[in-house]
């Protein structure tokens, strides 16, 4: 049985995957839970900022505050009165901690496997025995992080062009990847 209503369950589960509608499930009961102490879902909630950017304040990690405006936000799309104001105030907010998220990722404290560099890395690659250790040590580290979806949408192309979308070439021997989870930071 799903958190949501019915009507806004089936439109969230028409625009995104179950994972995710799970996800924006345990994001959103939380909030409405910690903000009214309800159980139960209400939209009205999800209309007071002030309050939201309460519970947001009681919340250690930006990403953490990220990932329940990305809920916040998915599920306000599909709701029939959607204020454009406020969606524009969560996206801003949710812009903001993104940005505070990737300088908390990037001014962490360095490990010890951070400090490799690519020279490092191809030394390391040539040492090894096997083409198959070759082969996961190099896809993990010169692949971009992907996802299965990113997988399945690879397409065969053994033209000459360059194409907008991930494909892989066998007559060139080439794997291209366009667009995948961080393809706009990376």
């Amino acid at each position: 049985m799903s958190y949501f209503p019915k009507e806004i369950d089936d439109r969230l589960r028409e625009k995104y995957r179950d994972s995710s509608v799970s996800i924006h499930e345990y994001h959103i009961k939380k909030a409405i839970k910690a903000i009214v102490g309800k159980e139960y879902f209400d939209g009205g909630v999800l209309t007071k900022v002030d309050k939201m950017e309460e519970y947001l304040g009681t919340l250690e990690k930006a990403t953490g505050k990220r990932d329940v405006l990305n809920s916040v936000i998915a599920v306000m799309s599909v709701m029939n009165s959607v204020n454009s104001e406020i969606m524009l105030k969560y996206e801003e907010m949710r812009k903001e901690y993104s940005k505070k998220g990737k300088e908390e990722v990037y001014g962490r404290e360095l490990k010890p496997l951070s400090e490799w560099t690519l020279s490092k890395l191809e030394k390391k690659v040539l040492e090894m025995e096997t083409i198959f250790d070759r082969l996961i040590l190099g896809l993990y580290a010169y692949m971009p992080a992907l996802r299965t979806e990113d997988w399945t949408s690879l397409k065969r192309y053994d033209g000459e062009e360059e194409l907008d979308c991930n494909y892989i070439s066998v007559g060139r021997g080439r794997i291209v990847w366009e667009r995948y989870k961080t393809s706009g930071s990376y």
